[in-house]
């Protein structure tokens, strides 16, 4: 039986980059005291040995814990777990863990809670996402007791609505090029910016074209709610319907199908945020990719640049419209 690989430590990354453990500990930290040169050798005798610090003994020799803690809701929507992912590899690559806690974020109680266990737990710095009115009306800077970032914070709260409504706007222009101006919008949920911004943007736009917008609200997020809002609308009156996003859609295009009318003969269907499955929808789905990883991300490097100086370029927030088989010209 072979014996397990012992981790490899500190002095063993130094004696093959042959240098002092010092000068690793002074690499592992992040110290500007390095010659590049010295940093390079360091790093590729790391990445030989796949040594990994060990976060423990580096918190109680800084005095200062390696883990940020992340108040999250609707973890289990797509986007806000994109989100989260992406905010827990970029802790992780420079070294910190990302504890969550999962809040109901129509229930103030459980977001006192959140906050006092966030605070207890003494976290080096706190991430935030705000998905709903309840959330930011409670969650304040101040509520923490160690620098934190809030996920609408990199930007001002009003930027990205600005950004949400820019990006849907490429799916309501999509549908106003193809002659549709008897638009159905099925909303998200009221109590998320979010949703008002999409739902903005769309009547905005047709009103603009000189056509005619009806929406359907009272939902969430869910395939449940499209296929409820799918069996109500009349499609005599409309020639394209605008879900909020990709699970609504999928909701839709059930209810639809089982109504017997046909997309995109009959009606246009179109989503937002490209889900994995939307191009295997039945028909392939016109929707928007949106690249919620930058948000997380871009949290992140914001509250690291707090905390240890990193200075990483943030990425960019790119939308861009992915039209499929779900779409087509207006029927006259």
């Amino acid at each position: 039986m072979v014996s397990p690989r012992k981790p490899a430590t500190l002095v063993d990354v130094a004696r093959l980059a042959g240098v002092s453990h010092q000068t690793v500990s002074r690499v592992v930290n992040g110290s500007d005291a390095i010659r590049p040169r010295t940093r390079e050798r360091v790093e590729r005798a790391m990445a030989e040995l796949d040594y990994h610090p060990n976060l423990a003994a580096r918190a109680l020799a800084t005095n200062r814990p390696h883990r940020i803690g992340a108040l999250a809701s609707e973890i289990l929507e797509r986007s806000p777990l994109r989100v989260l992912n992406a905010a827990a590899e970029t802790a992780r690559e420079f070294g910190y863990v990302l504890d969550i806690v999962s809040v109901d974020p129509r229930d103030a109680r459980s977001l006192t809670q959140a906050i006092d266990t966030m605070n207890a737990s003494q976290p080096a710095g706190v991430f935030v996402m705000t998905p709903t009115d309840l959330v930011m009306s409670l969650v304040s800077p101040d509520r923490f007791n160690v620098p934190s970032v809030f996920e609408r914070n990199g930007e001002s709260i009003s930027t990205f609505d600005e950004l949400d409504h820019y990006s849907y706007s490429l799916v309501v222009d999509h549908l106003l090029g193809l002659g549709h101006r008897a638009i159905c919008h099925v909303a998200g949920p009221a109590a998320t910016p979010a949703a008002r911004a999409r739902e903005a943007c769309l009547l905005r736009r047709v009103d603009v074209a000189g056509g005619h917008a009806t929406v359907l609200r009272g939902g969430d997020w869910s395939s449940a709610w499209g296929y409820q809002a799918g069996q109500s609308i009349d499609v005599n009156e409309v020639t394209a319907i605008a879900a909020a996003n990709d699970q609504i859609a999928l909701g839709l295009l059930r209810a639809l199908d089982e109504r017997g009318v046909r997309v995109p003969q009959d009606i246009s269907v179109s989503g937002f945020d490209d889900i994995p499955e939307s191009g295997y929808f039945k028909p392939p789905l016109t929707t928007v990719a949106v690249n919620v990883e930058a948000i997380g991300r871009g949290a992140l490097l914001e509250l690291l640049s707090e905390l240890d100086g990193v200075d990483a370029p943030m990425p960019e927030r790119v939308s861009r419209l992915v039209v499929r088989a779900s779409t087509a010209p207006a029927r006259r």
